[in-house]
């Protein structure tokens, strides 16, 4: 995958800030999945009782839903900073564009 972007980038057929951007988003998501792993979180998903009854069991259940919920937030938090960066790389590369072409 990287180097299709790589490929594509320097054929001209891509554009290289959302070639970067794209990068900086496998980069994440094999980090969080690498994390994911490591951690062992597949235990505890293989259950057949689920998580909320495991919380309920354990005794948590409340701090878990309030955890859950902040990290619901943080997670669409970052969502939106990454969309708008993404927007903003290639309204700003448009404005390049325009601007060079206007030019003689």
């Amino acid at each position: 995958l990287v180097g299709a972007l790589v490929s594509l980038t320097s054929m001209g057929l891509s554009d290289p800030y959302i070639s970067a951007t794209t990068l900086c988003y496998l980069v994440g998501v094999l980090a969080a999945a690498w994390r994911l792993r490591w951690s062992g979180v597949e235990d505890l998903l293989v259950r057949a009782d689920g998580l909320e009854d495991y919380a309920k069991k354990s005794g948590f259940l409340e701090e878990w839903r309030r955890t859950s919920q902040r990290r619901l937030k943080e997670v669409m938090g970052f969502l939106v900073v990454m969309l708008c960066c993404r927007w903003l790389a290639d309204a700003s590369n448009r404005i390049w564009d325009l601007q060079t072409r206007e030019r003689p």
